[in-house]
């Protein structure tokens, strides 16, 4: 599926709405981890990357006025990964200026998926371990990158692709994957994220 920036975080937007609108009628958390491509070769797209992340912020933040608390994160990587922020409240996120998106170095992809994920599964264990009602909480992944991955020394495409497919089944977690200068329907799929879940973006 192709996609220009709004129209992404309007898909995306209607994908977390579907699945929270089937399931109990009692207050509903969102957790929600963005994961950013700012490798040397996002040069073109900083301004795509910039709108997409805040139109996420915008189109999530409304979600609050129905019964839903949207937690988000922000983890962006090149050479190396950076987490911005983890598990702040939507409606207290500010949006995000061009320069956290400036584009230098290589692309750490699947180590910044697997440290993600680590965040998520913490974040997890949390809930599970003091909330009264954890299965109200729901889970939520969204990468966006531009290109395969240059340096990761940790994990490989068949490696990512099993621990994605892990936490999909075994705890119903939601990976979003949009991709530009590559087909993300196929290598999405190839890390086991969904085809409907894959969107190719386009340069704004």
């Amino acid at each position: 599926m192709n996609s220009s920036p709004s129209s992404m975080s309007n898909k995306l937007n209607t994908l977390h709405s579907s699945k929270t609108s089937s399931v109990l009628e009692e207050h509903m958390v969102t957790h929600v981890l963005w994961i950013g491509d700012c490798s040397g070769s996002m040069w073109n797209l900083v301004h795509t990357h910039q709108t997409g992340f805040n139109q996420l912020l915008s189109n999530q933040a409304a979600r609050t006025e129905t019964n839903c608390t949207v937690l988000m994160g922000l983890l962006t990587f090149n050479t190396h990964y950076t987490l911005q922020y983890m598990e702040r409240p939507v409606n207290e996120c500010s949006t995000e200026p061009i320069s956290t998106f400036q584009a230098s170095g290589s692309t750490l992809l699947y180590d910044t998926i697997s440290h993600g994920i680590e965040l998520m599964k913490h974040t997890m264990d949390r809930i599970n371990q003091t909330e009264p009602n954890p299965e109200n909480h729901t889970y939520m992944i969204e990468i966006m990158t531009d290109g395969e991955d240059t340096c990761s020394n940790n994990h490989t495409q068949s490696s990512i692709g099993k621990l994605i497919e892990q936490y999909q089944t075994d705890y119903e977690w939601i990976f979003n994957f949009f991709a530009a200068n590559q087909n993300a329907e196929t290598v999405g799929s190839s890390m086991n994220i969904r085809k409907d879940r894959c969107v190719t973006f386009t340069p704004q």
